[in-house]
């Protein structure tokens, strides 16, 4: 967000009931412009014919899925030139400098998604100013200052350095068990929380 002037807005979508509306015969004209042997397209055409939509959670439904909106970023991105755009599965955050501008991108991005995915986003969209409040994406609450664990996750995170600071751990037991949570907060700005919650420096 170092791009102030033109990330003052932000438009913040998501798809109705993306994993089981993913359309079967779509998904397999799109896997077939990627892929072209005959033996893996049987087989994968096995796998989304078992069950509607695609499961939510395995690798595989993970991988349809964003092939599945390939075609949709690439609108976006170079034929619509939108160049705040930034999606995780069907979570979708899109920047600009203008509110009207992202109301009426909005309309364009319902249209593609009806008459070319079928499918449909949620009602609850939102556009707000960025100044006003933070983008709650990925985990992380984004300002144009600084960037913040989620609450909730910031609340496991105490938690669970509550249970390890009552156990006597060596520093390296410590920094094994709460590794994840350190690789979590390197992304943002959580230098004082860490101090706080862990309170040891050679952890940290």
């Amino acid at each position: 967000l170092k791009d102030v002037e033109n990330t003052r807005y932000c438009l913040k979508i998501d798809i109705r009931k993306f994993y089981p509306s993913i359309d079967h015969d779509i998904l397999k004209v799109i896997i077939r412009k990627k892929i072209k042997d005959i033996r893996l397209l049987g087989l994968l055409d096995e796998i989304i014919d078992s069950a509607p939509g695609v499961p939510i959670g395995n690798y595989l439904s993970q991988f349809f899925a964003n092939l599945y909106l390939s075609y949709f970023d690439h609108w976006l991105k170079e034929d619509r030139k939108v160049k705040y755009y930034y999606r995780y599965a069907d979570d979708m955050v899109i920047l600009a400098a203008d509110k009207a501008y992202l109301h009426g991108l909005l309309v364009e991005i319902n249209h593609y998604l009806v008459s070319r995915l079928n499918l449909r986003l949620k009602s609850n969209y939102q556009v707000f100013p960025v100044d006003a409040r933070s983008i709650d994406f990925v985990g992380y609450r984004f300002y144009h200052t600084h960037i913040l664990m989620r609450k909730s996750i910031k609340k496991r995170l105490c938690r669970k350095a509550a249970k390890l600071n009552k156990k006597d751990l060596t520093e390296k037991e410590y920094r094994q068990r709460i590794a994840s949570w350190l690789g979590w907060a390197k992304h943002c700005n959580s230098r004082h929380l860490l101090k706080t919650v862990i309170g040891n420096e050679k952890v940290l």
